[in-house]
């Protein structure tokens, strides 16, 4: 069996990882919403979108690894 800590902190990467793509959704969202009213752009959103999405699969593989909910291919 798993520690307690173990699990805590297999749970708080996944925590992680869901406020890293809901911050990510609401800088985009906003982003677009600013170009479109005409308010410009934010350069840095690409970037950090980049850095954000590799990362928050980092942190959540783990936690669905553990959920045996991870992707997995069977073969034959």
């Amino acid at each position: 069996m798993l520690g307690r800590a173990y699990r805590g902190l297999l749970r708080a990467g996944a925590v992680a990882a869901a406020l890293l793509l809901g911050v990510l959704a609401l800088l985009v969202t906003g982003d677009v919403l600013a170009r479109n009213l005409g308010l410009g752009t934010l350069p840095w959103i690409i970037e950090v979108s980049e850095y954000s999405l590799p990362l928050a699969t980092f942190l959540v593989a783990p936690w669905l690894l553990h959920r045996n909910e991870h992707v997995r291919l069977d073969v034959l």
